[in-house]
C-alpha cells in the first residue's frame, strides 16, 4: 500500500486542525450554555429552597407561639386547680359544665385563625402527672394517662415530656387516635405562682397545611418539587410521583438528604429516590427539637431539554464549517505543495540522470522560495562537489594501482632477498663448524666466546629470514579454507608450550566447545602458537601461578571471535597499536625474538576477512581477540 504524500498529509492535517477547532469550539459553546442553564436552574431551586424553608420554619415557629399563648392564659392554670377527680367526658357532668363551656370557647378562638381557617386540629390540657383532663376533640386519648397509659409511646406523650421541661416540638408520626392522620405535637407548660409547671397543655396539627406549602410548584417545570425529610429519611411530605400518600412510607438516604441532615447547605446534581440525575438544592431546616431537610429538585433530563436543539444546531454548523474547511483545505494544500511536487521531480530527474547542476526557478517569496533557492545552490554546490570528487578519485585511484604495484614488488623484494641470504647465511654456519673442528682442542676460550657469538647471530639471522619467508608468503599462497576445531588442535598447542616454558609450570586452559571455524588449519595453528608463544615469553618469573587461557563465541555473522589470554605483565595501552607492526619489540635482547610474531598473525587474520586486537593494562595480563569466520555448521 502506497504511503501518503505531502499533498495528502497537508491536506489531511489542514482539514483536522480546522475540525478541531471548530469541535473544540462547539464543545465550549455547549458546556458554556450548559453551565449557564444549571447555574440560573441552581439559582431558582435555590430561591424556591430558601422560600420554603421560611415558610415552614415560620409556621411551625407561630404555631409554638400559639400554643405559648394559650398556656399563659390564667384559665387554663385556674381550671388545674379546680381539677375534678372524674375527668370531664361529658358537658352535662355534674358539676363541671360551667368549666367545661369555658375551656371549649377558649379553644374554640384559639384553634381558628383571623380569617376563621383551623390553626390546630385539638388541643390537651395535662396536669403534670400525664393525666390529659380535657381535649377539644374529645377523642379516644381524653382520661388516659400519658406516662402509663396505652398512649405513652405516641408522639403526644413525647411532645408533653417536653412540655414539662420547658416547651418542645414532637416529630411527626401516624396518630392512631385522629384516624392515623399525620400528626405533630406542640407543648408548653403551664406555670403556677412559684414558676414551676403545673401542667402542659398541648396542641396538635395534621401535616396538610404543611403538605399543601410543599405541593406548590410554581415555576417548576413538569417534574420539579420540594420534599421534607426527617432524621430517619424518610419523607415528611407527599411526593408528587406518586399517587399514593408518601408521608412516613417513602424512604430518601440518597446524598442530598444525607448532605442537608449533617447541616450542609448547597446545590448539587445528584440522584434522587428514584434513582434520576437531578439539579439539588438543598438545606436543613431550623425547628427547635426536629433534624428535618428541605430539598428542591428537578429533573436533569428536563433542565437540559432545551440544549438538544442548540446540539442540533452546533452541529450543523460543524458540518458545514466541515464542508468548507475541505474545500479551502483542498485548493491550500494544491497551492502550497506544487512547488514541493516540481522540487520533487528535479531531485528524480537528477537522480536519474546524473545531472546535479539542474535547476528551479524561484516564483515566491515564502519558506517554498527560499527552499528552492536553498536546492539551487545546493545543486550547484553538488555539482562543484562532485567534479572534486572525481578527480580525487580518479588520482585515489592512480595511487592505490601505484601502491598494489609497490607492496607486489616489495614482498616478491623480501621473497627474493630472504630466500638467497638464506644460503650464504647455510654456508658460513657450515664454515664456521668446520673452523672448529680445524682448530680442534688447541682453540682459545676467547675464540670459543667469539664464535659462539657468531654462530647466535647466525641463527638470529636465519630465524629473521623465515620468519620474513612466512610473511611474505601470507597473501602470495592461496591457503585452502576448511572446518577446523581449536579444541582439536588444543592438545599439540599445549604440548609446544610445554616446551617454550623450560621447564617453568604454566597451566594452560582451553573453553569447551569453542565454535568451529572455517579457515585453513595451518594458518590457524599458527595464529594461536605465536599468541600463546608471546605469553609464555612475557609471563615474568614472579608470577606464582601462570596461567594461558584460550577460548572463543560467536560474534556476529558469521564470524567465530577467538581469544589468547594471560596473567602476565600487561602492556602499556600507549603501545597497543605498535606492537602489531614489523621489527617492533617492547623488550631488550633478555627476551628472544625477531619483533613479526605479532605482525605475521595480524597480515592471517587480515587475510582472512577477520581482525585482532589486544585489551591490557601493566601488571593485568593481556587478552589477544581476533576474528575468523564460522563455520558453516555455526552458522544460523
Amino acid at each position: 500500500m502506497p504511503k501518503p504524500g505531502v499533498w495528502t498529509k497537508l491536506f489531511i492535517l489542514l482539514f483536522l486542525s480546522g475540525l478541531f477547532s471548530a469541535s473544540i469550539a462547539f464543545y465550549w459553546s455547549f458546556n458554556h450554555a450548559r453551565e449557564a442553564l444549571a447555574r440560573e436552574t441552581f439559582n431558582h431551586l435555590t430561591s424556591i429552597r430558601d422560600i420554603k424553608q421560611r415558610q415552614i420554619e415560620n409556621y411551625f415557629a407561630k404555631r409554638l407561639a400559639d400554643t405559648r399563648i394559650l398556656a399563659n392564659m390564667p384559665v387554663f392554670m385556674e381550671h388545674l386547680k379546680a381539677f375534678h377527680p372524674s375527668p370531664a367526658l361529658d358537658e352535662n357532668s355534674p358539676g363541671t359544665k360551667e368549666d367545661n363551656e369555658d375551656l371549649l370557647q377558649h379553644f374554640f378562638k384559639a384553634s381558628r385563625g383571623a380569617e376563621g381557617e383551623i390553626k390546630f386540629n385539638d388541643f390537651f390540657l395535662i396536669d403534670k402527672r400525664g393525666n390529659v383532663l380535657h381535649t377539644f376533640a374529645k377523642e379516644e386519648d381524653l382520661g388516659t394517662n400519658l406516662i402509663n397509659g396505652k398512649f405513652n409511646n405516641t408522639s403526644l406523650a413525647r411532645a408533653f415530656a417536653l412540655g414539662l421541661q420547658g416547651e418542645g416540638i414532637s416529630d411527626v408520626e401516624f396518630y392512631a387516635v385522629s384516624d392515623e392522620n399525620v400528626s405533630a405535637f406542640f407543648a408548653v407548660s403551664i406555670k403556677d405562682e412559684k414558676g414551676e409547671a403545673a401542667g402542659v397543655l398541648a396542641s396538635q396539627i395534621f401535616m396538610r397545611e404543611i403538605d399543601e406549602i410543599m405541593q406548590e410548584r410554581s415555576g417548576m417545570g413538569e417534574t420539579g418539587e420540594t420534599i421534607l425529610i426527617g432524621q430517619d429519611f424518610f419523607l415528611r411530605s407527599d411526593s408528587r410521583f406518586s399517587r399514593e400518600k408518601t408521608v412516613l412510607k417513602l424512604k430518601d438516604d440518597r446524598e442530598a438528604p444525607r448532605r442537608a441532615l449533617r447541616g450542609e447547605t448547597g446545590a448539587a446534581w445528584l440522584r434522587d429516590y428514584r434513582g434520576k440525575l437531578v439539579l439539588n438544592a438543598y438545606a436543613p431546616i431550623n425547628i427547635p427539637g426536629l433534624n428535618w431537610a428541605l430539598i428542591a429538585k428537578q429533573d436533569a433530563e428536563e433542565v437540559l431539554a432545551p440544549l438538544e436543539r442548540l446540539k442540533r444546531q452546533l452541529w450543523a454548523g460543524v458540518g458545514l464549517f466541515a464542508v468548507l474547511m475541505m474545500l479551502v483545505s483542498y485548493f491550500i494544500a494544491r497551492r502550497s505543495v506544487a512547488p514541493l511536487l516540481s522540487l520533487s521531480g528535479k531531485l528524480l530527474e537528477m537522480a536519474g540522470s546524473g545531472n546535479y547542476g539542474a535547476t528551479l526557478p524561484v516564483q515566491s517569496g515564502d519558506e517554498i522560495g527560499s527552499l528552492v533557492g536553498s536546492f539551487n545552490k545546493m545543486s550547484e554546490t553538488i555539482k562543484s562537489k562532485t567534479q572534486d570528487l572525481e578527480n580525487e578519485l580518479s588520482e585515489r585511484i592512480a595511487a592505490q594501482g601505484k601502491l598494489e604495484r609497490t607492496n607486489k614488488e616489495m614482498e616478491s623484494f623480501i621473497y627474493s632477498v630472504s630466500h638467497d641470504l638464506r644460503t650464504p647465511i647455510i654456508t658460513v654456519q657450515g664454515m664456521m663448524d668446520l673452523v672448529v673442528r680445524e682448530l680442534g682442542e688447541g682453540i682459545s676460550q676467547d675464540v670459543k666466546t667469539y664464535v659462539s657469538h657468531i654462530k647466535q647471530s647466525i641463527l638470529r639471522m636465519d630465524q629473521l629470514l623465515k620468519d620474513l619467508l612466512e610473511v611474505s608468503r601470507v597473501g602470495r599462497v592461496d591457503m585452502e579454507p576448511e572446518t577446523v576445531s581449536i579444541n582439536g588442535q588444543a592438545e599439540q598447542i599445549a604440548e609446544e608450550i610445554k616446551a617454550m616454558a623450560n621447564g617453568r609450570d604454566i597451566e594452560f586452559l582451553v573453553q569447551p566447545d569453542i565454535p568451529l571455524c572455517r579457515v585453513n588449519k595451518k594458518r590457524l595453528y599458527q595464529i594461536l602458537l605465536n599468541l600463546a608463544g608471546n605469553a609464555v615469553k612475557f609471563i615474568p618469573e614472579s608470577v606464582k601461578n601462570p596461567v594461558i587461557e584460550i577460548g572463543g563465541r560467536i560474534a556476529g555473522p558469521g564470524y567465530v571471535e577467538c581469544f589468547v589470554k594471560d596473567n602476565g605483565e600487561g602492556i602499556d595501552p600507549n603501545n597497543h597499536d605498535k606492537i602489531f607492526k614489523l621489527f617492533e619489540r617492547l623488550h631488550g635482547r633478555e627476551i628472544p625474538g625477531t619483533g613479526m610474531g605479532l605482525a605475521f598473525v595480524k597480515k592471517i587474520v587480515e587475510s582472512l576477512g577477520g581482525s585482532v586486537r589486544v585489551e591490557s593494562e601493566p601488571g593485568k595480563g593481556a587478552a589477544f581477540y581476533f576474528t575468523v569466520p564460522a563455520a558453516k555448521e555455526e552458522i544460523i
